[in-house]
């Protein structure tokens, strides 16, 4: 596999994020947010907004949303134009870059010393090779205090990437699918740099996802004999989720 040796190739369906859509994962981090008030919150990989767009209503339900200041950080334009479409009259600011791309950097750091206090990235992590560029570059900002990750993690002490073509989309080429980061080797990581205040919470949807054979990359729920909850794909890959909440 030529094509995956020295660079990620992901491709994403931009049609399917011109509707709102509100995940249940929205309500778990949002409720970690207002536990650390902060005064700023960016999300990275923030697509068409959705998380902040709730994020903002919420707070301007509960009159709280005068202090903090909101903003989205994508490298797609087509998503990021679907956000600003989408925004109407709330104050959330959009930015399409990469914040891992080396003639991004002082852009990145200026973005992330006026909204990074709190710094989510939500369904992610897990499309990066390398988890470290991205996450060293928020835990090297002094401005940013909590950082959020919804994202799969193993159990077990083993990194593992996968890769996948989609045959009825006739793709050509392989494209990461996911990396699943042992607990072990991001939790090595943090302690490396110093952090030693965070903590792995498990997250699963209360609600069931059904396979679609149409789709055959989308996830899906299975249950063991014993009633634990998996979600799966058509990668034949069994993975729980969790929200890494890190203090820095």
């Amino acid at each position: 596999m030529e094509e995956t040796s020295e660079h990620q190739i992901f491709e994403q369906d931009t049609s399917k994020y011109k509707k709102p859509f509100k995940k249940e994962i929205f309500e778990f981090v949002e409720q970690v947010v207002k536990e650390c008030n902060p005064s700023s919150l960016v999300d990275i990989g923030c697509a068409s907004g959705d998380f902040l767009f709730g994020l903002y209503d919420n707070n301007n339900d509960n009159n709280s949303n005068n202090s903090i200041k909101i903003a989205g950080i994508d490298k797609s334009k087509e998503l990021i134009n679907i956000a600003n479409e989408r925004k109407k009259l709330r104050q959330v600011e959009f930015y399409e870059m990469d914040i891992t791309a080396k003639d991004q950097e002082e852009r990145a750091t200026e973005i992330l010393q006026k909204y990074g206090e709190v710094v989510t990235i939500l369904g992610t992590l897990q499309t990066f090779l390398d988890f470290r560029p991205l996450l060293d570059k928020i835990l090297d900002n002094d401005n940013t205090k909590t950082i959020i990750i919804h994202s799969t993690f193993n159990d077990d002490p083993i990194d593992v990437q996968i890769f996948h073509r989609d045959l009825t989309l006739n793709e050509t080429k392989f494209q990461s699918s996911r990396t699943f980061n042992a607990k072990k080797t991001v939790s090595n990581h943090l302690r490396a740099k110093g952090i030693t205040d965070f903590v792995f919470l498990p997250f699963c949807m209360k609600s069931t996802l059904h396979k679609n054979d149409e789709i055959p990359s989308r996830n899906y729920h299975l249950f063991t004999q014993e009633g634990d909850k998996f979600t799966a794909n058509g990668c034949r890959v069994f993975f729980k989720e969790y929200v890494l909440v890190i203090k820095k």
